[in-house]
């Protein structure tokens, strides 16, 4: 295919997927040098929304079969929600573990992702048009979608800002703060496009998606010492912990 043919959100969510490769990669090089349990959890939701990212956006530029594309489309459905069943698990770790057992947390967002994947089998449709790939869900599956990031990916973002907030380091706090800000407006915009566009993208979105994504690389693949908030460096939390 050539590249003037390429739908412009592809490279979006290729250049996301590398993004996030270096993210999961960067996560599980300092959990084995700090054993920090954070840090595996970030390579726990991070490797999967790799693997997502390049299924949405991969067979676009190899393919323009709509009956292709779907199908990679659902498979890439399954290992987003594999990391939101990670980020439930951080969620608990951050804000919830000396309050409830994490079975309480894991088992209405296993249910909720798996009514995700059964709702949108058969359902979903993927097109092409505009020079985007354009995916679209029905409006229930648009709604648990939005439920499921307003649940999980909002809270993480609240602890996160919570615990930077009364950190006295400045540098941990920037970084905690940092995290939460970033969660929050990533659950925002994926919130946003599911209710307002069907959960398909716009020109406007693939742009800012790729220097989104790009931004995010460049953080991921700097030394650490010269990043004040390295994404895949997270705060110290391992005190006081609970066993789930």
């Amino acid at each position: 295919m050539a590249f003037d043919q390429i739908p412009l959100n592809a490279y979006a969510w290729t250049m996301g997927g590398i993004a996030l490769f270096f993210f999961a990669l960067r996560s599980y090089r300092n959990h084995q040098e700090t054993k920090n349990p954070v840090a595996w959890m970030y390579f726990l939701l991070g490797a999967p929304i790799a693997v997502a990212f390049f299924l949405y956006g991969i067979p676009p530029m190899l393919s323009k079969d709509p009956d292709v594309v779907i199908q990679t489309y659902y498979l890439a459905d399954m290992f987003v929600m594999i990391s939101m069943i990670a980020q439930s698990r951080l969620m608990w770790f951050i804000g919830l573990k000396n309050r409830i057992r994490y079975a309480w947390v894991a088992l209405p967002t296993i249910m909720l992702t798996l009514t995700i994947l059964l709702l949108e089998f058969g359902t979903s449709k993927a097109a092409f048009g505009n020079n985007l790939t354009l995916y679209t869900d029905i409006e229930p599956v648009l709604y648990a979608k939005s439920l499921l990031y307003l649940l999980i990916c909002f809270p993480i973002g609240y602890f996160f800002i919570h615990q930077g907030a009364l950190n006295p380091e400045t540098r941990a706090k920037a970084k905690s703060i940092i995290t939460g800000v970033a969660f929050i407006l990533v659950s925002a915009a994926a919130i946003s496009s599911s209710l307002l566009q069907q959960g398909s993208d716009t020109h406007e979105s693939a742009i800012s998606n790729f220097f989104v994504f790009l931004l995010f690389l460049i953080i991921n693949t700097l030394p650490r010492k010269k990043l004040l908030t390295a994404a895949a460096t997270p705060p110290d939390t391992t005190t006081n912990q609970r066993s789930s």
